[in-house]
């Protein structure tokens, strides 16, 4: 294998690696056809996670009801830091 070009080895790399990326893709194809079906749930139905339908995994905050603000809640909130004894 000493006596191949390094262009010959680099074409050889080449089609290696455009049949991985063509195996790949029939394969993820394959799976997502394949795949079990999961049925639509009514809203309001817990899911496997404990979570509703629309709640956040992130921590993120929804927006209240009706237009009421929600007030930021302790000192690491940007709010003023009181100072003094009150």
């Amino acid at each position: 294998m000493n006596d191949l070009s390094k262009a010959a080895k680099a074409l050889i790399l080449t089609w290696i690696l455009i049949g991985l990326l063509i195996a790949g893709g029939a394969g993820f194809y394959l799976g997502r056809i394949t795949a079990p079906k999961i049925p639509d749930q009514p809203s309001g139905i817990q899911t496997q996670d404990g979570l509703r339908d629309g709640q956040q995994l992130n921590g993120g905050q929804q927006p209240l009801p009706s237009g009421l603000q929600q007030k930021p809640q302790g000192p690491d909130r940007g709010g003023p830091v009181p100072s003094g004894q009150q």
